[in-house]
């Protein structure tokens, strides 16, 4: 026994072309996207978890001795 499906492809042809806005003319990277913040916050973040997880795991060590 088999189920079969029907689907259809859109048609065919090439792409619009594109309006003149944000990647009219290439692959241009969008106005105003600060990342190199977002990478140091995300670094600093990172650094005070895993201090934290030290702490803990030593703290933890202290108290079974």
């Amino acid at each position: 026994m088999s189920i079969h499906t029907a689907s259809t492809a859109q048609p065919g042809g090439p792409p619009p072309p594109p309006d003149g806005g944000h990647g009219g003319i290439g692959n241009e990277p969008p106005p105003g996207a600060p990342v190199g913040e977002g990478v140091f916050l995300l670094i600093g973040l990172a650094g005070l978890y895993g201090s934290k997880k030290v702490y803990d795991l030593r703290k933890s060590l202290r108290t079974e001795n």
